[in-house]
């Protein structure tokens, strides 16, 4: 294309400085377009997913910057990405998933599933939608851990072998178990699991802003 330009510029008697000019605007142009472009929502958008009614009333509600929105936005993408090759890879795992057996470990302070979903204004596919997306997360959440730790054990062996985890486990947070009995009968799952999102937070004003949970729109406790 630029030697298009040179000779376009000669037929037309155009000189050297001019073509740098026209080459600045250019560029200067396209730069200010990348950030434009490289703009991409969630599919419905994200702030209708949230209970707005337009881009603007979600910035307006969180005070968020647009920039802040397609962060957050893209970072929900990723979540999505990862979780469906996650499910490609593990047919068996995703045909045997049950949600409601999922929801009554990670959700033991409702009492029932209608509760919730009553509470975050969801149908039941999205119910069972939201369960899959939390259970996929922390299935990725646990095969990153197990790969850390099998490179921290490579690296420091010595340290590994020694480690009493019984001593770290009465010693480290747990305080909430009486015993590690106890916590591998309960299976860890005390700590209350956080909400994925508030469905409708535009009308809800007891939720906070979103990406004020663990995982921004997306991060149950572990199981």
């Amino acid at each position: 294309w630029f030697v298009t330009v040179i000779i376009v510029m000669e037929c037309l008697n155009i000189k050297a400085t001019s073509l740098v000019a026209v080459l600045s605007v250019v560029g200067l142009a396209f730069s200010l377009a990348l950030p434009a472009l490289a703009f991409e929502d969630t599919d419905p958008p994200l702030w209708q997913q949230w209970g707005c009614s337009s881009l603007e009333e979600f910035l307006e509600w969180f005070d968020f910057s647009e920039e802040e929105y397609y962060q957050m936005a893209a970072s929900v993408l990723e979540d999505q990405a990862r979780t469906q090759a996650w499910i490609a890879a593990h047919p068996e795992e995703y045909a045997a998933f049950d949600s409601e057996e999922y929801f009554s470990k990670a959700y033991p302070f409702y009492d029932s599933i209608e509760e919730y979903m009553e509470d975050w204004d969801l149908t039941q596919e999205e119910f069972e939608q939201e369960m899959l997306g939390e259970w996929v997360q922390a299935q990725l959440r646990a095969e990153q851990q197990e790969q850390e730790v099998a490179a921290f054990q490579a690296k420091y062996p010595e340290e590994c072998a020694a480690f009493d985890p019984n001593a770290y486990f009465m010693n480290s947070s747990h305080y909430f178990y009486d015993s590690p009995q106890e916590y591998q009968r309960d299976g860890g799952r005390r700590m209350y699991p956080l909400p994925q999102r508030p469905a409708r937070a535009c009308q809800r004003t007891h939720h906070g802003p979103p990406g004020s949970h663990d995982g921004a729109l997306g991060g149950p406790g572990e199981l």
